[in-house]
């Protein structure tokens, strides 16, 4: 039986579970936890292991779908939890490499309660131990709500499944067809749901993406590497109203091939990943102007929530790429709770680990406070020359204070030209906002980087913040 499920994995072109932890850990350093030997191992549908990735110490879990379906029952829930406590206390990331069934059924309310306990565990160990996951087959049920609760998620188009309920009981209790793809398959997860962070090729990718991440979040300094980007004044288009691909400041700025991005395909007016400078790991979130100019939406703000909440729980530093006309405005935007996703993202900038903003063109309205003000406790505000700052751009801030008179003017033509104008008078530049103590330091576009990297080592250096006890918010997805 063994025999004939390795054969069909190799023409499948997917790793067994053993050969997906061997190629996790570095060479020689895995060891078994829940099981004396790899035969032994083979007979259990969860295995825990322990091992060294790039040197530094790392903990896992993977299915062996060869069992029983890979599905989790009293003695597999109880390892997964052994495994979570062991990695609090020493605080090491855990990998979960997940290909499950679900719940074992045969196990009746024993294996139910015991899952409740695995959640309570996942959830209580979030953000002490760094959690990430892949689902790297068929994750249904239990396993589909491991993925939600993980810090980050990759998945495998084609190979990669993952739902609360299968195609066979939607169809069965609500009469709706739908297949494996389109309920959870791995490219909807990464566009529409947000469950999937990543997106990889095959399982191999999967698991060098996966030892590329814990490299970030052991925080260990690197060898620092030029950016590998065009001039900044090549990237970044002079009219604050042309857009342009934000990836290419980054490229621009950070060390070359650094930048690890997250959440590609969803949440898209805005790009967070992480990234090295001066081979130092930090978090990077920055608004892209050539998708809806940037402007945040409800997704767009989740992603930055989630990302910012993360960045914080592992003590990654946040640099902030600003260039940003406002909130998106539109009656669906309100109707998808626009308002309670913005509250979550304020609440997740106030952060322990520093911030550090750079004011690229434009920040306006509340995207302002969400984004990069000192005002909300953000470390350092950088600004280009040209950058401008306020409530509202002059035609929104018109919209705002004469929409009313405007309709009803008997010259409404000429009333909107002499009214812009007024407000265009109205200090909104750079320099304005050092005056008032908005912005920092207005910056050459070409010392970015010497000015990003004494920043951080000014606030590295700085004592920790002081501040009373709390609990998080709710997460938001």
């Amino acid at each position: 039986m063994k025999a004939r499920y390795l054969t069909k994995l190799k023409r499948l072109g997917q790793l067994s579970f053993e050969d997906r932890l061997k190629a996790l850990f570095d060479e020689g350093s895995l060891a078994l936890l829940n099981a004396p030997n790899w035969d032994e191992a083979w007979k259990q549908a969860v295995v825990t292991a322990e091992g060294t990735v790039e040197g530094r110490p790392a903990l896992a879990y993977a299915s062996n779908y060869l069992v029983e379906e890979g599905t989790l029952g009293i003695a597999e829930t109880r390892s997964i939890i052994t495994l979570l406590e062991r990695a609090s206390r020493k605080r090491l990331p855990v990998v979960a490499l997940l290909q499950s069934n679900g719940a074992r059924v045969s196990e009746g309310y024993g294996s139910l309660g015991g899952n409740a306990e695995l959640f309570l565990s996942l959830t209580r160990h979030s953000g002490v131990a760094p959690q990430l996951t892949a689902c790297m087959g068929l994750c249904s049920g239990v396993p589909a709500y491991i993925a939600a609760l993980a810090d980050l998620v990759w998945m495998i188009p084609g190979e990669s499944y993952t739902f609360t309920t299968s195609p066979s009981v939607i169809r069965v209790a609500t009469g709706q067809r739908v297949n494996l793809n389109e309920l959870g398959g791995a490219s909807m997860h990464a566009a529409k749901s947000g469950v999937a962070h990543f997106l990889a090729d095959d399982d191999a990718s999967c698991i060098a993406e996966l030892r590329s991440m814990l490299g970030y979040l052991s925080r260990d300094r690197r060898e620092p590497v030029p950016p590998s980007g065009a001039e900044i004044e090549a990237v970044v288009p002079k009219s604050p109203f042309v857009p342009y691909d934000v990836r290419g400041l980054i490229e621009a700025i950070f060390d070359g091939g650094s930048f690890m991005e997250v959440h590609r395909s969803w949440g898209e007016p805005i790009v967070v990943g992480v990234a090295r400078l001066d081979g130092h790991p930090v978090g990077l979130v920055a608004n892209q102007s050539k998708v809806r100019g940037g402007a945040l939406d409800v997704e767009a703000i989740r992603k930055a929530s989630r990302f910012v909440r993360l960045c914080d729980a592992h003590g990654l530093p946040l640099f902030y790429l600003v260039d940003v006309p406002g909130i998106m405005v539109s009656v669906e935007q309100e109707q998808a709770a626009i308002l309670s996703a913005g509250g979550v993202l304020f609440h997740a900038v106030d952060t322990d680990v520093p911030r550090i903003a750079l004011i690229v063109r434009k920040c306006f309205g509340g995207a302002f406070v969400m984004l990069q003000a000192k005002q909300a406790g953000g470390d350092r505000v950088l600004a280009y020359p040209t950058a401008q700052i306020g409530i509202a751009g002059a035609e929104a801030s018109f919209a705002i204070l004469h929409g009313k008179e405007f309709l009803t003017h008997e010259a409404p033509d000429a009333f909107r030209k002499e009214a812009l104008e007024g407000l265009r008078r109205v200090p909104s530049d750079a320099y304005a906002a050092q005056r008032a103590g908005i912005v920092d330091a207005v910056i050459d576009p070409r010392h970015t980087r010497r000015e990003l990297i004494t920043s951080l080592e000014a606030l590295q250096a700085a004592p920790a913040r002081i501040r009373p006890p709390r609990r998080s918010p709710l997460w938001s997805f």
